[in-house]
Parts: C-alpha cells; structure tokens; sequence
C-alpha cells in the first residue's frame, strides 16, 4: 500500500509539471530564459539548483517534441532541423550552462545566473505552425 501511495504521489507531480509545462508554452512567445525560468518557478522556490535545472531541460524537452520549441542558430539566423534527439539539442543550446559555478540553494537568484540568463537565446517559438518567434 504505502509504494501505491508513493507512486500516486510521483504521479500527482508528473502531472502537476506537464500542466505547467503546457501553460508556459501555451503563452510563450519571444521570452528569453530567464522570463520561462521565472514562469516555471514561479511556485517551485524551494527546489535545489539543480534539480530546476533539470525540470527546465525537460521543459525544453517537452516543448521540442511538442514541435513548439526549435533550436535556433543566431549567427545564421535560421531554424536548426538537426534530426537530433530533443536531448541532444537542449543539451547543445545550454551547454554553457554547466560553466556556471551556482549554489545548490538559490542559485537563480545569483547576478552570474540572471544575466546568462537575460541574454542566453538559440531556440525559436513556432506558434500553432504558422509564426515563428525568432529570438532577439
């Protein structure tokens, strides 16, 4: 009973992340990281560095397979249509992410971590397959 119990709460939290996750993207346009950061967080303070790290990654995930996120080559200036897996390309449009040296407590709220993320881009936004928000 008690792994049933455990189990229905883990679901409970899937659940409760693919509901924000699908009101973000449902509003999202031409935010930068630090804007979907802040909407993904919003009530979710508490969790460690990391651990937001990785739920923004399987936003990013999820959006990509979801053919609303697409990666964005700057110096181009044009959709990237790798074939790689979503994990793949999320991994390569923030790999500079791991270079930032953030406490496990509080590491968003760092002046290193706002201004990557105020002026990181390298994903475009295709709303409902018709208009491509490209990134500033």
């Amino acid at each position: 009973m008690i792994n049933f119990v455990k189990r229905i709460k883990f679901l409970d939290k899937g659940l409760i992340m693919k509901n924000i996750y699908n009101s973000v993207l449902e509003n999202l346009s031409d935010d930068n990281f630090y804007g979907i950061w802040n909407d993904l967080f919003r009530h979710n303070e508490k969790l460690k560095t990391h651990d937001k790290k990785e739920k923004f990654f399987d936003f990013f995930i999820y959006g990509m397979k979801k053919n609303i996120l697409l990666e964005y080559d700057l110096e181009n200036q044009c959709p990237v249509f790798s074939r790689d897996d979503p994990y793949v390309v999320v991994h390569r449009i923030f790999s500079d992410l791991k270079n930032l040296k953030l406490p496990e407590d509080n590491g968003d709220v760092t002046r290193e971590f706002i201004a990557y993320a105020m002026t990181k881009y390298g994903w475009a936004v295709l709303k409902e397959g018709t208009y491509l928000f490209l990134p500033d």
